[in-house]
Parts: C-alpha cells; sequence; structure tokens
C-alpha cells in the first residue's frame, strides 16, 4: 500500500476500483488466520488468496501497453 501511494494518485487509479477493499479483505483475513487454529479455514484462505492473486496479476498485467 505504501509503495502503491509512493507511485502517486495515477498508479492507484490505474489498479483499479477492486485494489482498495483487496487490501482491506486481505488484512482482515490474514487477522483472522493469525488469530484461529482452523486448518480447513488456513487451507481455504490459502488456496482463494492465491487463485485470485494469479487472476488480479494477469487481469492487471494483461492490460499494459
Amino acid at each position: 500500500m505504501v509503495d502503491t501511494l509512493i507511485k502517486g494518485e495515477d498508479h492507484l487509479r490505474s489498479l483499479g476500483l477492486e485494489y482498495l477493499p483487496r487490501i482491506g479483505v486481505f488484512v482482515l483475513l490474514c487477522a483472522v488466520a493469525a488469530v484461529t487454529r482452523n486448518l480447513r479455514f488456513h487451507a481455504l484462505f490459502v488456496f482463494a488468496a492465491f487463485v485470485y492473486e494469479l487472476s488480479f496479476f494477469s487481469r492487471y498485467y494483461g492490460t499494459l501497453n
């Protein structure tokens, strides 16, 4: 997030509307993961985060000129 703000407002806008909510959701889910010992939650979180990150970056970098 800090790196994005250093790069400027134009860079932040280029990441799309889902960028800021994405960061908030990830922080929230990481906090839940830090306090829970539920292995099913951890496994699902890792899998979903990995799939989502692949999706986000492929959509973002797939649109660069």
